[in-house]
């Protein structure tokens, strides 16, 4: 029974080493001025093969629209917060995740909004902090993951309960030239 005990408790240990090797792997290299209206699109069509819940999404009107980032960690952070607005919605009554894209001065803003069951109060302070989950199944790392990107990419994310109930999350990437600035994105 010791010797079981002992087998459990080294398997968690080894599971939180590869967590943490896996947090401090990711980086966010291969940043450059990126065309947003490309990626934006690819984007959309890469969650429509996985998840048809995603019922409102906007876009930016057409134009010159460069984004300063890594595309592969810009889509990495995105499909983290979807899988979040995912599991927040799973086994609810009308599930329903927008995104939303809007152009503000110099920066792109791309918001993930869920009606699922929120963020309780007490765990807003934790949830940036790395291994911190209230999914049993889960590490801890996406939302942390997450932050560590847009870090590096000089850009934001902000994750704030929603006043009408479920949480919205937003990033925020630096735009690099373009005519659209401050222009209204809808559908």
């Amino acid at each position: 029974e010791y010797l079981e005990r002992a087998k459990e408790v080294l398997g968690r240990q080894q599971a939180l080493v590869d967590a943490m090797r896996s947090y401090s792997s990711v980086n966010a290299n291969d940043q450059k001025p990126m065309h947003f209206l490309s990626f934006w699109e690819q984007f959309l069509v890469t969650l429509r093969q996985r998840t048809e819940k995603i019922t409102s999404i906007q876009n930016l009107q057409p134009g010159p629209c460069d984004v300063m980032g890594s595309p592969m960690a810009i889509q990495t952070v995105l499909i983290q917060l979807v899988e979040n607005a995912l599991d927040a919605v799973e086994g609810m009554e009308n599930p329903k995740i927008e995104l939303s894209v809007t152009s503000e001065g110099e920066r792109i803003r791309i918001g993930v909004k869920d009606n699922g069951c929120g963020i309780k109060q007490k765990d807003m302070n934790k949830i940036f902090v790395p291994l911190f989950s209230t999914k049993p199944k889960r590490k801890g790392l996406g939302v942390s993951i997450a932050l560590k990107l847009m870090a590096q990419m000089g850009g934001r994310l902000e994750i704030a309960p929603h006043a009408e109930g479920g949480t919205v999350a937003t990033i925020c990437l630096q735009r690099v030239g373009g005519e659209n600035h401050g222009q209204a994105i809808h559908q």
